[in-house]
């Protein structure tokens, strides 16, 4: 965060003014998801909702806002959320295996839910969003020469009213906080900048420093109502080549190749969707207990993406390795909300119960000769829907051998085949 003036002043009374600072916070805003608002002060506040239509916009964004002075320093509230803007109906630019420039967009990810998570997860890192905010103040009982230094222009007939205009940029940090794709994500406090005019840029007003600043303060809060468009151009900085989207498309591609060869051969039989989830384990179930590593590692291969696609399980590909164990390094995906899982070895329990924090943690996991069958089985979702992690394959050397995540509902598994050479 920024210095604050005066913003220490607003933590020693925190406790004493936390009514007035924090009570009634976003209440009913005006209009709310609109790219254009108009709201009037209440109790020396300002509370509305603004958004953009994002097209053309990398990102669609809705920000609830609370405006208002204390201790004559501007105090701001944010509660910001964000989604893919209209720029991603064009297609995210990657390279195709030939280092060709080619695109995808994520409607193409949909027979991969994983690919899908993945894809909502890479969140704009340093977003900046501005905002056209219109000042107004009734002529009838604002006299300008009174007021002293302000930005407003003389009334206008057709309104009676004074109006001043101005750009209003917000960044993460320390405007506003970046949570997951469509979930709101609020200040953890209310702040203020060291100056009005780091926040406000008038195209109208005084143009000395210190008559700058108490223009700015003096049309905020003489002003009995505000005017804020959101439709504004969007800065989302390298979000758009973000490595992870070659990442997903990479594994799509591979996927769809694996899918053409399955059909070229005949082997990629028809999949009951209409199977209950009892039904679907039960079916996972007995292809574990079948299934006793006896074969080639294309034969095990294939039987665990078909129990993957008959279970609603996860099937993560296969890995080689030479050491005698590999470590596992898992943490929560996200918001840490609970998830706990085991990790199971050729279907044998080798950690129970593991709940997934905000940190890596390791579990050794040793390996046979031959095929290795790693599982992760969800023991629940947490307070968030499905269980998700982040999760490393390292190997004994300390060579990352896989970085990938799961997203799997409870009772079911992601599964990984380690091949030990």
């Amino acid at each position: 965060m920024v210095g604050f003036v005066g913003y220490e002043m607003i933590l020693r009374f925190r406790g004493a003014f936390a009514a007035l600072m924090l009570g009634g916070v976003f209440g009913e805003p005006a209009l709310a998801q609109n790219n254009f608002v108009q709201v009037d002060k209440e109790n020396g506040r300002f509370i509305g909702e603004v958004g953009n239509k994002a097209f053309g916009q990398p990102l669609a964004y809705d920000l609830k806002f609370q405006w208002w002075t204390l201790f004559d320093q501007f105090v701001y509230y944010h509660n910001f959320k964000w989604n893919h803007g209209g720029t991603f109906t064009n297609g995210v630019r990657v390279s195709d295996e030939n280092g060709a420039p080619t695109s995808y967009v994520r409607s193409q990810l949909s027979d991969h839910p994983d690919l899908i998570e993945r894809f909502d997860d890479i969140k704009p890192q340093n977003p900046e969003i501005k905002l056209g905010v219109t000042f107004y103040a009734s002529a009838n009982s604002l006299d300008l020469g009174k007021l002293g230094a302000n930005c407003y222009k003389a009334a206008l007939l057709s309104t009676g009213a004074h109006s001043a205009s101005a750009t209003l940029t917000l960044r993460r940090t320390p405007h506003f906080a970046v949570s997951k794709i469509n979930k709101w994500a609020d200040n953890i406090t209310p702040a203020s900048p060291q100056r009005w005019s780091d926040m406000f840029e008038f195209s109208s007003c005084l143009s000395s420093r210190g008559d700058l600043e108490k223009a700015i303060e003096n049309t905020f809060k003489s002003a009995s109502r505000i005017q804020v468009e959101g439709d504004l151009p969007v800065e989302v900085g390298d979000w758009l080549q973000d490595p992870r989207y070659q990442s997903i498309y990479d594994e799509w591609q591979r996927r769809l190749a694996i899918d053409e060869e399955d059909d070229a051969d005949g082997t990629d039989d028809d999949v009951d969707t209409n199977t209950s989830s009892d039904e679907k384990l039960s079916y996972a179930e007995e292809e574990d207990d079948f299934w006793n590593g006896e074969g080639s590692i294309d034969e095990e291969a294939e039987l665990e993406e078909e129990i993957a696609k008959r279970s609603g399980s996860e099937y993560l590909g296969r890995i080689e390795a030479t050491s005698n164990y590999v470590t596992v390094r898992c943490r929560d995906h996200g918001e840490v909300d609970g998830d706990r899982i085991s990790v199971l070895l050729n279907g044998n329990v080798e950690h129970e119960n593991i709940t997934l924090s905000g940190n890596f943690r390791d579990y050794r996991v040793p390996l046979q000769q031959g095929v290795n069958k790693l599982a992760f089985r969800a023991l629940n979702e947490g307070t968030q829907s499905s269980n998700t992690a982040t999760f490393m394959i390292i190997d004994a050397n300390g060579r990352e051998l896989l970085s990938n995540r799961w997203g799997i509902s409870r009772g079911f598994k992601s599964t990984l085949l380690v091949i030990r050479r």
